[in-house]
């Protein structure tokens, strides 16, 4: 697994730690379908969701790196107050909450650049952030 990739992991699962959650595993599968991904974000310019579900996105206009896009998800967690998902603001917090969904083992991240910068996408399975319950279990 590459450094970068590493790092991702470690900073994933020193987060997930602090509440008894499993440590994630990398999955090379979900880290090519998150590259296939970011290719396709970097090509049109564009911040959009796939259909996949169990999700992350970030954006740079630099040459940004995972570390930097799973610090800013985790950051996140400032403007989590126990919500379940689907109350509150999602919008706040929805990155954290998938980083820390309870059931979720394994994430793998692609990236790519384009004119309009650099995005990555992260892409968990099990998917959290299911409608009614919370990222911690209920």
């Amino acid at each position: 697994m590459p450094s970068e990739s590493k790092v991702a992991i470690a900073l994933h699962n020193e987060a997930r730690k602090e509440y008894g959650l499993a440590s994630l595993q990398w999955s090379p599968h979900l880290a090519a379908q998150a590259k296939i991904w970011a290719k396709e974000l970097a090509r049109k310019g564009v911040m959009q969701h796939s259909d996949a579900g169990g999700e992350n996105l970030y954006w740079s206009s630099d040459n940004a790196d995972f570390a930097a896009a799973v610090n800013c998800w985790l950051d996140e967690k400032t403007a989590y107050q126990g919500e379940k998902i689907g109350e509150g603001n999602f919008g706040e917090w929805g990155h954290y909450s998938q980083c820390m969904w309870h059931s979720t083992t394994y994430v793998g991240m692609g990236k790519a650049k384009g004119d309009k910068g650099t995005f990555i996408v992260a892409r968990y399975d099990p998917k959290g952030n299911i409608s009614g319950e919370k990222p911690f279990g209920n």
